[in-house]
């Protein structure tokens, strides 16, 4: 299946559920690995667990805090939820590290937000909005990651079960998220559902 494919399927769907509708799977390809630049570009079904594992074999890694066992999910997956993880504070998170994006949105249209450099103050980051959304805004197909080098066993003492995000959201995060998703997806095609306050 091609991003073309997906787009239409995405504009020509009445609702649309990621893993369910849309297996995106079979985007697990890196697609190009930049280790002078400490940036790495893969299609978003790619498993963390598979990534790194590629990523280690050069001396680099994304430094997601959860054990070896449990980094059997997509990228797609993980930056669509922003899971947290318990180096964070040490590395960042999916929002420090997405530096380039291509999403599939609601109307079927492909769009390309970011740039491949680490540093980018050319106009909105289309694609932060993306991290969180749990596939309602967007669906990722292709991302460009910041790595860093390998830390080795030392951090991995640190980690800790993984931990669903927070679920507390204020009325005013509410109304921002609610009009957002209109924005994006007025029919409200993409992940129907997934906030009960929509």
């Amino acid at each position: 299946m091609t991003i073309e494919q997906v787009a239409e399927q995405v504009a020509n769907a009445t609702k649309v559920r990621v893993d369910e509708d849309l297996n995106l799977s079979q985007f697990n390809q890196i697609i190009s690995f930049m280790p002078s630049d400490q940036l790495v570009e893969v299609q978003a079904g790619i498993l963390l667990s598979d990534l790194n594992s590629k990523l280690r074999e050069s001396g680099f890694e994304i430094p997601f805090g959860w054990p070896e066992d449990q980094q059997n999910r997509t990228v797609a997956d993980l930056l669509s939820f922003n899971y947290p993880h318990s180096l964070s504070s040490q590395v960042g998170s999916w929002r420090d590290w997405v530096v380039r994006m291509t999403i599939v949105l609601a109307s079927g249209e492909v769009v390309k937000s970011g740039a491949n450099v680490v540093k980018n103050v050319t106009g909105f980051d289309l694609h932060k909005l993306m991290i969180g959304a749990r596939y309602s805004l967007g669906i990722p197909i292709q991302v460009t990651l910041r790595i860093r080098p390998n830390a080795g066993p030392k951090e991995s003492a640190m980690i800790t079960e993984p931990t669903p995000p927070a679920g507390d959201i204020s009325e005013v995060e509410q109304r921002l998220m609610k009009r957002t998703k209109e924005i994006f997806d007025p029919t409200n095609k993409l992940n129907p559902g997934v906030f009960s306050f929509l």
